[in-house]
């Protein structure tokens, strides 16, 4: 019994559990068992020079050169795998951190899996991250990333800002202006086959992560007696008389004033040129004609294409352009006279980086034609996809014509006085609209169209954040 009980109490001679291993024959202390078998015990230190031999812990285990004993090392982002697969770790498994302007995103294998550039900075803040843009109009759009991938247009389609479905990043009200329909993913591309028509009431706002490009064509343009997305919610240009023609809608210069009996351009009722649009805290498109008795020329539509971390590219065409007002009628009531064409839209692009090196058109509508007799006026053209004005309404023989459509910082022409057979005048051409572009400080965008009408304002900052 004594000799058992003494068995049992006596420690081990080659147990570490103190961290000490005092036997020159076994000089390495086996914390896990990894190396020999059994943890915290004292192991023989014979093994191939510079070999390595596992984990412990945060440490890896390698041979000496002389192979006469291990030695531990310390992997700072930890270390995994057993025998001779063991390795420090390079990054933290199942993390992001930042690398200058970059984001490595780190695997389960503590490698780097991808990395991913950043337009702007990267931020290591509680989770690394890209820099994002603060966008005028939705200051807080960019501060949770898309939820939805991607947006690839390819082909001829439709989109209805009405429908809250297609809002699926939110509808965002704006006092005194229309709302704006978020439209929210991780990348928006109209291809360069695609043709992209968007009407309703609300702005369209098109905001991804990391690109949002026109390759193709996207249409915000008005017509005969519709505006675009979100155009329209003013009224520009002076009515008309049974006689006189209606003023065309002015925003980036006066609006064509229509004709009188005796003066093309007499009634003196061309809308005026607004205050660049920029300068004001929401986003609105181009007005539409008319004084509230009478509004026919659409106005061109609203929009701003946002990218939050990365690029905003233009390849393709952009249209905003106004519609043309409707020739002069009887009503069955009343004997109208050629109404003024609506003004051309505005659109806004924000991003990290900006690029335009396509077709930027906001022209203004052109004017309705006169009626002469029983015959209805011709009604204006919308604002042409082109350097070019909208034609005004071709008039009936010997009536009067409508005026051509604004363009770039060219005023809408006037309407024609009253032919020489009698009816009535030609209305204005509307004015053109506007384009505008934002970058962060120290960040110019590359604005170098084809073609523009309008030529897009100077480039603005916004912050980051």
């Amino acid at each position: 019994m004594v000799v058992l009980l003494s068995a049992c109490t006596t420690p081990n001679p080659r147990s570490c559990l103190d961290g000490v291993c005092d036997d020159p024959r076994y000089p390495f202390c086996d914390v896990n068992g990894d190396i020999g078998g059994a943890p915290n015990t004292c192991i023989e230190g014979q093994c191939e020079p510079n070999a390595i031999a596992g984990c412990q812990d945060d440490d890896l285990v390698t041979c000496n050169a002389n192979g006469t004993n291990f030695v531990t090392s310390n992997c700072d982002f930890g270390c995994q795998g057993t025998d001779a697969q063991a390795s420090c770790n390079l990054c933290e498994p199942n993390t992001k951190s930042c690398d200058g302007d970059r984001i490595n995103h780190c695997g389960t294998d503590g490698r780097v899996q991808s990395v991913e550039e950043c337009v702007g900075t990267c931020v290591a803040d509680s989770l690394a991250r890209c820099t994002n843009i603060v966008p005028r109009y939705l200051p807080n759009v960019c501060d949770e990333p898309a939820a939805e991938p991607t947006l690839s247009i390819q082909n001829t389609a439709t989109f209805d800002t009405n429908l809250d479905s297609n809002c699926n990043g939110g509808i965002i009200l704006q006092g005194g202006a229309p709302a704006i329909c978020v439209v929210r993913y991780g990348s928006i591309v109209i291809g360069e086959s695609a043709e992209l028509t968007v009407s309703g009431a609300r702005v369209l706002a098109l905001v991804s992560d990391e690109e949002t490009k026109v390759a193709g064509y996207l249409d915000l343009s008005a017509g005969d007696g519709f505006n675009g997305p979100g155009g329209g919610f003013t009224l520009s240009g002076g009515n008309g008389t049974m006689m006189n023609g209606l003023g065309g809608a002015g925003f980036f210069t006066n609006g064509g004033a229509g004709g009188d009996a005796t003066t093309d351009g007499g009634a003196n009722n061309g809308g005026l040129a607004s205050a660049d649009p920029a300068t004001l805290a929401v986003l609105i498109g181009g007005p539409q004609s008319g004084n509230g008795s009478f509004v026919i020329g659409g106005g061109g539509g609203a929009a701003t294409l946002v990218s939050c971390r990365g690029n905003v590219v233009v390849s393709g065409e952009i249209n905003a352009g106004g519609g043309g007002g409707s020739g002069g009628y009887f009503n069955g009531l009343f004997v109208l006279p050629g109404a003024g064409g609506g003004a051309g839209g505005y659109v806004v692009l924000q991003g990290m980086r900006v690029s335009v090196t396509g077709k930027l058109f906001a022209n203004g509508g052109g004017g309705g034609a006169g009626m002469r007799g029983s015959q209805t006026g011709g009604k204006g053209f919308e604002g042409a996809r082109s350097m070019s004005a909208a034609f005004g309404g071709l008039a009936p023989a010997d009536g009067a014509t409508g005026g051509f459509g604004g363009t770039g910082s060219s005023a809408g022409g006037s309407g024609q006085k009253v032919g020489t057979a009698g009816g009535n005048a030609g209305g204005g051409g509307g004015s053109a609209g506007f384009f505008q572009t934002y970058t962060p400080v120290g960040v110019g965008a590359v604005i170098t169209p084809s073609m523009a009408s309008p030529t897009p304002r100077p480039n603005a900052n916004i912050p980051t954040h």
